[in-house]
């Protein structure tokens, strides 16, 4: 399994997006409990453009072009990490305190920051973020996501289950909203 960023800050204003953190943290946790026989890990990879409207608009403030290689628009993290992080090892130690911050389980978030490494493929850098299967998955709070999430308010087991996820929390025990977060 592998999933695309193109980059983890806004184009124009450098800001680091929050919500592109929050999808490689649940990609990588989706990831992490999937079971696939033929491959034991799944990678974010930064620096392909997961569709055409963010290429352009990548090639549009940056001036540059992308490395077209089957349907895959390889942009790289070089520019981005230039601009806005003085260097593709600050980028790299801005994504490891960003995945640090994450609410992943400790084990996966140990596993991504041990393993994750930039690479160079056809002159542009990418930088590789792994999520490796077996991970602990809890199902219980998994299925009370899923209910909490798609039951109707009015039900009474949505209801029972918003009462036992706050007696949880006020417990400090902390719960996951998707798999593999804590």
């Amino acid at each position: 399994m592998i999933e695309f960023k193109i980059g983890i800050s806004y184009f124009t204003s450098g800001k680091v997006n929050t919500k592109v953190i929050e999808k490689i943290g649940k990609t990588l946790a989706a990831m992490a409990n999937t079971k696939c026989s033929f491959m034991e890990e799944g990678y974010v990879v930064l620096g392909v453009a997961d569709n055409s409207d963010s290429c352009n608009q990548w090639k549009a403030v940056y001036k540059e072009m992308q490395l077209v290689y089957g349907a895959h628009q390889i942009v790289g993290i070089e520019q981005e990490a230039e601009r806005y992080f003085n260097g593709i090892d600050n980028y790299s130690w801005r994504v490891c305190d960003l995945i640090n911050q994450s609410p992943i389980i400790d084990e996966l978030r140990d596993y991504v920051l041990a393993n994750m490494h930039v690479v160079d493929f056809k002159g542009k850098v990418l930088l590789l973020l792994p999520a490796k299967k077996k991970i602990k998955v809890c199902h219980a709070i998994m299925i009370m996501s899923f209910i909490v999430e798609r039951v109707p308010r009015q039900c009474m087991l949505r209801q029972r289950i918003e009462m036992l996820w706050s007696d949880y929390q006020m417990k400090k025990i902390r719960l996951c909203c998707f798999i593999g977060v804590k």
